[in-house]
This record gives structure tokens, sequence and C-alpha cells, in this order.
């Protein structure tokens, strides 16, 4: 197989309901970058996708009309288009759209360097992030961006002070300036939040420490490959749960959904759920039986937590450009997908990507690059909409969460100072099939969902007070 076949033969895999027009959509990127020159283009990847298709004995869904036209009209201006889009204020925040896809790191064109040192130049240094003694953030990144040959998180001046590549840019204390500054990652939660969880924890350790007895009354399920003691940790947890007050959502909603959320995870360890969908289960399985879950956090806030939608924020700040000017109009281009998006009231507030698979190129390039820019359109959105109110900028607050098998992070994007976005995330945690790690695992993604949608909460708090004072 040739690169083309292999990487829709990939998609083939991992897509439950794939067609002609899905892959077009979600790969158009590599569409245009991958399609031979003296191909036809809709006679090359319709055929191409159908024989894969027919080789691993995989049905396509019916598609609808596809513009090909379009397509070929953007194969003849560039196959790698570099789009870079400026805002008034803190205008140089900027997003950097180039022909990447969420599989991979496109190579550094001319052009493209091309504008990442424009849009540097633009720079004025009395707004830039300085870290002492005239030192300046923005001018130590686009050192190194320059200096990249394939597309980073600096061209689109989004910092990660975790990122290695860091460590022979910034010293030390640079480093932990740049982490410490301004707001904090994540908001925390009340304390009849902090004492459910320690309950929780509480059963579980309780549990292990004087070890179990089959009960007279319990047995395990006949395909069980996981010990009594385990199952009764299970019903230890129920118990205690039924045994608690439940709290009103209207008035306690955190703890509620706490409660509520407990109690659907804990059939989801009893009848095996995990071990089936860690085994066999395909990504749209670890959505919806595994992470959608923690989506009914963000009910009470009357946030839609839309799964596999457009992004109006990408879409956005993508096609600013398109104007009638007296010249071609720029070709639109692709909207993007995320997995998650977080939307009240035609703003953006966060995203979510997910994946079945726990490590590899699609985790890193999802979490590494292509998230962070998803979640830099949405701050720039929100942002574009509040007149770019510099103090909108300064507290507002994007969040990301990257569940990638059974394992959850998440990661927020601000903007503390000058023109650079910091992204900041948390360390990875993972579900484990046996109860007996629920403190250690479930319990810490519950926490992580939960300081996430506080902190959204603040960032929908502070639009409402801009446009509303």
């Amino acid at each position: 197989m040739n690169g083309n076949q292999e990487f829709i033969q990939k998609y083939l895999i991992e897509t439950d309901q794939p067609s002609v027009y899905h892959f077009i959509q979600l790969h158009r990127e590599f569409v245009l970058k991958n399609t031979p020159p003296d191909a036809r283009l809709a006679d090359y990847w319709s055929h191409t996708i159908k024989q894969r298709a027919a080789t691993l004995e995989k049905t396509l869904e019916k598609s609808p009309s596809i513009d090909w036209k379009s397509l070929e009209a953007e194969i003849k201006t560039t196959s790698t288009h570099s789009n870079s889009e400026d805002t008034s204020s803190a205008s140089t925040k900027k997003r950097s759209r180039s022909s990447s896809s969420k599989t991979g790191s496109c190579e550094m064109t001319e052009e493209m360097l091309c504008e990442y040192r424009k849009a540097f130049e633009a720079l004025e240094d009395s707004q830039k992030w300085d870290l002492g003694n005239g030192v300046y953030v923005e001018d130590l990144m686009y050192e190194f961006g320059a200096s990249c040959t394939h597309e980073h998180l600096s061209h689109s001046f989004i910092l990660d002070p975790e990122d290695p590549v860091y460590k022979d840019v910034f010293s030390l204390e640079q480093l932990e300036l740049i982490k410490t500054a301004s707001n904090n990652a994540l908001e925390d939660y009340n304390e009849g939040c902090k004492n459910l969880f320690t309950m929780f924890t509480q059963v579980v350790n309780d549990f292990k420490t004087r070890g179990s007895a089959a009960s007279s009354s319990h047995s395990s399920h006949p395909n069980s490959s996981v010990s009594v003691k385990e199952d009764d940790i299970i019903d230890s947890l129920y118990e205690k749960l039924m045994a608690s007050q439940f709290q009103n959502p209207r008035t306690n909603y955190n703890e509620y959904w706490i409660q509520k959320t407990m109690m659907e995870y804990l059939d989801v360890y009893r009848w095996k759920v995990l071990e089936w969908v860690k085994n066999e289960g395909s990504e749209m399985d670890f959505v919806n039986r595994i992470w959608v879950l923690l989506d009914k956090v963000f009910d009470n806030l009357m946030i839609a937590a839309k799964r596999d939608n457009i992004s109006v924020s990408t879409d956005y700040i993508d096609n600013k450009k398109q104007a009638v000017t007296g010249s071609a109009i720029p070709s639109k281009l692709p909207s993007i997908r995320p997995d998650l998006i977080l939307f009240k009231d035609g703003f953006e507030f966060g995203a979510g990507e997910c994946g079945k698979t726990e490590e590899g190129k699609n985790e890193v390039v999802e979490t590494g690059l292509h998230c962070p820019k998803i979640m830099k359109s949405m701050f720039l959105y929100s942002g574009s909409k509040c007149n770019d109110d510099i103090d909108v900028y300064r507290a507002l607050r994007i969040v990301c969460f990257c569940q990638f098998g059974l394992q959850m992070k998440v990661s927020v994007l601000d903007n503390p100072s000058g023109y650079v976005c910091r992204l900041r995330s948390t360390a990875y945690y993972k579900i484990s099939t046996e109860p007996s790690k629920i403190p250690s695992g479930l319990l810490q993604i519950m926490k992580l969902t939960l300081k996430a949608i506080i902190t959204v909460e603040q960032s929908i708090n502070l639009i409402d007070d801009y446009l509303t004072g």
C-alpha cells in the first residue's frame, strides 16, 4: 500500500460509519496535499476509498454530494494553504491555520515562514510579555519557531511551558514565571464536593484494609474476571450512596452531579462495560459508554455539550479574510469538527478530543497541536465579541478535555500577558477496570471535570458581565 491507501485504511478501521463524504470533510487538508498531480480528484479519491473499503469488507455509508470543483480550485491555488489572522487590541494573538491535519504536523513552507515573520514584526515591544531585563517571551518564541522545519504551536503564538523544547529557549526561572503568572489553571470546588470524594475514597480504603468476605447473598457474574472482593467494593459504594442523602440539583448541583455520576459509573463497573470497551470498543464506544457520562456536569449552566459539531469559532476566525475586494476571493477553509464543543449563547468555552488508544502519534498531535489551535480560535472569537477588551482577554480561560483510551487530562488556555496564549495541562488520570483503584483513577477524573466546569462558569460570567455591564 502507498501512503494514501494506508491513511484511508486507518480511517476505515477507526470509523464506525465511514463514507467518502465524511473522509473528505474530516481530512480535507490531507486530500488537498496528497492528490497526485495527474489524477482527477473525484475519481481518484472515490475509487481509492471504495477499493480499500471492499478489501476490508467495510460498508460505506451513502454520501451526500461533494463540491469537487471547490477542492480542485484550492489545489490549483496552493496545496499547503497558510492563513494567519490578526485581531485588534490584543490583536497579536494569532492562530495559524496550516495544512496540518489531525494526524500530523505539516512542513513549514517559505510562504508560511514569511507569514510567521510578518506576524512577529507587527508586534510592539511595549505590548509584549516582559520577563525582566528587556527579555520578551515573544522574541524567544519567534527565534525558536523560525528554526522549525515543521509546524509547532509557537507558529500560532501559543506557549506550553511544559513543552521540553523550551528548556533550551528559556531559563528555569523564566519558565516558572510563565507557568505561575496570573490565573490559576483551574478553579476548585467547595467543601461539600470534597466531602463526597473523601467519603468514596474512605469506603474503598476501609474495604481494602479490613479485607472482604464473600457475602452469602452475593455471587459473582459468571463471566467475571474480577474477584469477589472487587465486586464487593462496588456494592459497598452503592450502599453508601443509597444511605446518603441525595442533594437537590437546583441548589447543590455539583454535589448532586457527583452522586449521580458515581451511581452511573458503578453500573459501568458492575456489568464489566469497561472491560469490553477497553478490549473491543471503537472510538464511538469509548465516547458513548464512558466519557459522555461526564457531559452532564454542564447541564445546570445550560451549556450544550455538542459531540462532533462544527466549531463556530474556528469557522469565523479562519475565514475572516473572505470579502469582495476586487481580487480573487479566497476559498473558504474547511470547517473544524472537534469531538466536543461547550456552547452557550453563541460562545464556545471549551473543546474536547477523543481516541481509543492512549498513546501514539494521534494523541500527540491532537493534544500538542490540533486542540490548542481550536482553543485559541474560541479564545479569539469570544474576545472579538467583547470588542477585544484587554481585561476580558486577561481573565478568559478556554478548557479542553483530552480523552484517549481510558485516560483523561484537561488543558487550559489563557493570556496572562503580552501577545502569547499560554497552554497548561494537568497530568493524565486513568480509569482502571479494577474498582479498588477508583480513588486514584475515576475520582481524579471526576475532580478534574468539576474543576473544569467551575472554570468555564467563571468565563461565562466574565463575558455576561462585560456584555450587560
